[in-house]
Order: structure tokens, then C-alpha cells, then sequence
């Protein structure tokens, strides 16, 4: 699983829109409207494209799930945090950014790839398991930031109708008794269940 630079644009829109939110709810994951009643949404009039249906990037991931991540309680979600209507990304992406301690262990960005094109399949066998549990492509890439010293990141794209993709993006902070990450032993892998998980509840075809 090789660490692919050709994302970067994306996770950096992700990674630098995180701003401090409310607190999140007591758990479970629902695509109903209780889960984003207790997260903070961008000011400014920002609307995600409609092609999206409706579905918050918040709503699929648990507060549970940031925290165990980040290892530290209490994560809050922030849904497009710092985005404006007459951003270049505006008619492209919804995002949900968790912080905790004013870093992002957890993001999730929905995407229109319509200049991109689908998601290509990833060869590596944590894309191929992630795809058959899944039934959409899924193109999983990691390693250490390159943008950001001591943290190391995981990428996980899965494809859907309509040229719209899920990523979920993961990060760690990084310290020198953290071992380097192997194609067999990372980010992507050590949390590929969890990743799953978040991708099954998105809706879309």
C-alpha cells in the first residue's frame, strides 16, 4: 500500500478547515438529525452540494470512534469549518473534521470527482479486503505527512455513484518510539475495521 501524494489536495482542504466545535453526543451514529443538532456548522451561508443528498459527514462517525483514535476523550465534530460559498471547493465538498486538543485525529470529507473521474482500485491488499466488504472501489494509501512533522496520516477513498466519494481521513501524532509504518503494520491497517464501519453507513449506491 504506497503512500499517494496525488490526494494531498484534498486532505489539506480537510485538515486546514478544522475549527473548534461543540461538544458531540453520547454515541451512536445515526442518519437521523440528532447527531448533527450537537455539532458546530460553517457560518456564512455555505451549502454542500445537493448531489450529496442531505447526508452529513458527521452523522456516519461516532464521537466513540474519534476518541478512540485520538486516544483522549471528549472529541467535537465541526461540519465545513472556515468554508464559504465563493471558495474554488465550495460546490465539491462537505466536510466533518473531529478535534480534540485542537488536532484532528478524524475527518471525513464527502467529494464530487467530476474532474477527477471514480476512484481508481487500490492493489494493496487493505484497498482489495475494504472493496469486497464494501461492494464500491477503495483506493487506501498511508504514511508520514509530509506537510506536517511527526504525524502520520491514512487515506481511505471509496467510490460511489455519481462520481461521489467518501474519504476518511486519519492521523496521528507521530513520536520517535513510533515504528515506521509497513505495508503491513500502519494507520490504514491497524483501523481498517474501523474504517469500514464508517463507509457502511453511507447510503449512496
Amino acid at each position: 500500500m504506497n503512500r499517494v501524494i496525488t490526494t494531498g489536495c484534498l486532505l489539506i482542504t480537510v485538515a486546514a478547515l478544522a475549527a473548534t466545535g461543540c461538544a458531540g453526543d453520547d454515541g451512536s451514529a445515526a442518519h437521523t438529525g440528532d447527531h448533527h443538532d450537537h455539532h458546530h456548522d460553517a457560518a456564512g451561508g455555505y451549502q454542500p452540494p445537493a448531489a450529496f443528498e442531505g447526508l452529513d459527514p458527521c452523522s456516519i462517525t461516532t464521537p466513540a470512534e474519534a476518541a478512540a483514535l485520538s486516544g483522549k476523550p471528549d472529541p467535537r465534530p465541526t461540519r465545513n469549518g472556515g468554508m464559504h460559498p465563493d471558495m474554488s471547493a465550495a460546490a465539491t465538498i462537505d466536510t466533518c473534521s473531529w478535534l480534540v486538543d485542537g488536532f484532528d485525529p478524524l475527518a471525513v470529507s464527502f467529494q464530487l470527482r467530476d474532474q477527477l473521474g471514480g476512484v481508481e482500485q487500490g492493489q494493496d491488499a487493505t484497498s482489495k479486503w475494504m472493496a469486497e466488504q464494501l461492494g464500491h472501489p477503495a483506493h487506501l494509501s498511508f504514511g508520514k505527512n509530509p506537510g506536517e512533522a511527526g504525524v502520520e496520516d491514512c487515506a481511505a477513498f471509496v467510490g460511489y455513484s455519481g462520481n461521489r466519494a467518501v474519504t476518511v481521513l486519519l492521523r496521528l501524532r507521530a513520536t520517535a518510539a513510533t515504528a515506521a509504518p509497513t505495508d503491513t503494520d500502519n494507520l490504514c491497517s491497524r483501523n481498517q475495521t474501523t474504517l469500514r464501519d464508517i463507509f457502511a453507513r453511507t447510503p449512496w449506491q
